[in-house]
């Protein structure tokens, strides 16, 4: 969307990251406000953008799994 190419949204992003500090925070965790419905493609970026020296993943159950 930001380069002028729309894709249907199938994902949603939270714009401030999960971290294990914030994860039990409702507004960071699930709201409105942090949460952005992105294509794949997106997320993938935004994910790939920010992996860089993460030493932890959020788990689909959200536990942290150490890498």
């Amino acid at each position: 969307m930001k380069r002028g190419v729309y894709r249907p949204g199938v994902i949603v992003h939270h714009i401030e990251e999960l971290t294990p500090f914030n994860i039990t925070n409702p507004e960071i965790a699930l709201g409105f406000n942090n949460l952005r419905f992105v294509c794949r493609d997106c997320h993938a970026k935004e994910h790939k953008a920010s992996e860089k020296g993460r030493r932890y993943l959020i788990g689909e159950n959200g536990e942290i799994i150490l890498r």
